[in-house]
């Protein structure tokens, strides 16, 4: 099983007071992150229109962390949070939650499974932990 992390990269510049280039600094340090712990990929969300939108150009982010990154493979996506969990693509809760979500896809033959990291305006040292309590509870249940 093949595990990546989703980053919706939304910006919220008031309530978590940074700029659009602390942000893009945040994810390639969280997709630099990503590829230390041992996920296979790191996706970003592409916003267009929206207040909290911050990527609306994908592949300039994505060269930058694929320049920081070694092992992990950078991916833009463009749906809907609640399409994603609405169609069971991605899943959210605890450790046992995503082993337990994860187990199904992997009971069906799917080799790939993302979780996000990074939604709702949290603040960075929150995504990092995320990344880290999924790097530790999670990955090690599953082999090679």
């Amino acid at each position: 099983m093949r595990f990546g992390i989703f980053s919706v990269a939304d910006h919220y510049p008031t309530e978590l007071r940074r700029s659009a280039t602390e942000l893009y600094g945040e994810l390639l340090d969280q997709a630099e992150a990503a590829d230390a712990l041992g996920f296979d990929s790191f996706w970003i969300a592409e916003h267009h229109f929206h207040e909290y939108g911050a990527i609306p150009r994908p592949p300039v982010w994505l060269a930058a962390a694929a320049e920081r990154t070694r092992r992990i493979r950078p991916y833009a996506v463009q749906r809907p949070f609640e399409t994603l969990v609405a169609q069971n693509v991605v899943a959210f809760g605890d450790p046992d939650e995503i082993v337990r979500v994860a187990r199904l896809y992997e009971a069906a033959g799917f080799t790939h499974f993302l979780a996000i990291a990074n939604f709702g305006g949290l603040p960075h040292m929150q995504v990092l932990r995320s990344m880290e309590l999924m790097a530790r509870h999670v990955l090690p249940r599953f082999s090679g």
